[in-house]
């Protein structure tokens, strides 16, 4: 389950250090970040990325958001919506 709508937590350091990153590398910039910073941990991802789907999929993930799991269910109701709410009303 997500944040709630409205929320005001909207700091994603790892999705800005990505961004940042990968408009440093698309510049021809080496990475300057201290090794272990997010930066840097980010650089490595994109790094890697380009040679595995797994790191793609990684990136894909922290800027876009993981795409919705899809939930299948199957049975029957043994009362109906109907008769649910007359049950309210008693």
């Amino acid at each position: 389950m997500g944040r709630p709508l409205g929320s005001q937590n909207k700091d994603k350091p790892f999705r800005d250090a990505i961004r940042m990153e990968a408009a440093a590398a698309e510049l021809g910039q080496e990475c300057v970040a201290p090794k272990g910073s997010l930066r840097w941990i980010a650089r490595q991802l994109l790094n890697r990325a380009g040679e595995e789907t797994a790191g793609a999929r990684e990136i894909g993930d922290r800027l876009d958001g993981k795409a919705a799991q899809a939930v299948e269910l199957s049975g029957g109701l043994s009362i109906s919506h109907e008769e649910a709410l007359a049950e309210l009303d008693e």
